[in-house]
């Protein structure tokens, strides 16, 4: 069986699981298409069968197949070409966020010596336990969860975690920690499991530090900590990964900006 004929095969599934779910048939495609899409059966580039070949196989008219692809088109899904056919859309994604840290005497920002945040340590781990993340990807079995430890030239060390569905991401415990110190993981989700960050929110406030924190970075229990919190979604708005940052207290400035990946 090839590649086409599984994604055929998988949009076929998708489709019998959830019929019925949407207001007509051609929603019910709709939505076959974005989830195996989003499950990674279908990347950018990848061109669909024609919309003979998808009557036949939905057993549904050309007419049906038409109106799930203008949804999809709608959507940004895939993009369609006269004389050529219909093809997944190259999804771009959104902006990263990035942070570096200046000394407390550079006035301008633009100019001048710049400390970028470099990644010292990487865990990867499976674990069953509640928390924000939680409340924001909704309850699943399990979460991945990324642990990463920063420094700043050599000064003081940023805490960072990440957390993933434990069901659809399980693979990442399948990657060698030192991967994520070279490859942004954001390219590895969007390439390997074909999920785009498309929109994050971003939350702060001061926290303490409590004792494990402290221990982690090596700050004083109770000490004062700038604390991140960023909501990064996917297709549809769909919850992605939970991340945050704890921050010790210092004197540099913290430059946060927006950019895409290279």
């Amino acid at each position: 069986m090839n590649n086409r004929d599984i994604r055929l095969q998988a949009l076929l599934e998708r489709y019998k699981k959830n019929s019925g779910q949407s207001k007509s048939k051609a929603g019910d495609i709709y939505e076959a298409f974005l989830k195996t899409v989003e499950a990674g059966y279908w990347r950018s580039g990848d061109k669909i069968p024609t919309e003979r070949q998808l009557a036949s196989a939905f057993l549904v008219s050309e007419g049906t197949i038409q109106s799930a692809l203008r949804q999809l088109v709608d959507n940004r899904i895939i993009t369609r070409s006269r004389g050529r056919g219909s093809f997944i859309a190259d999804i771009d994604e959104g902006d990263n966020l990035f942070m570096r840290f200046f000394p407390p005497s550079m006035i301008n920002t633009a100019g001048g010596k710049m400390f970028d945040i470099v990644i010292d340590k990487v865990q990867i781990l499976e674990i069953h336990t509640d928390g924000p993340w939680a409340e924001f990807l909704d309850a699943c079995p399990s979460y991945i969860r990324m642990i990463r430890y920063l420094t700043v030239d050599n000064r003081f060390t940023v805490f960072s975690d990440l957390f993933f569905d434990g069901g659809r991401f399980r693979p990442l415990l399948d990657f060698s920690p030192d991967t994520f110190a070279v490859i942004h993981v954001r390219k590895i989700i969007h390439d390997r499991f074909n999920a785009p960050f498309l929109k994050a929110e971003r939350n702060v406030q001061i926290t303490m530090a409590d004792a494990e924190m402290a221990e982690a970075i090596n700050v004083e229990p109770e000490s004062h900590l700038l604390f991140l919190e960023v909501l990064n979604y996917s297709l549809r708005n769909e919850p992605l990964a939970y991340q945050r940052f704890y921050i010790p207290q210092n004197d540099w400035k913290l430059n946060i900006w927006s950019g895409k990946l290279i």
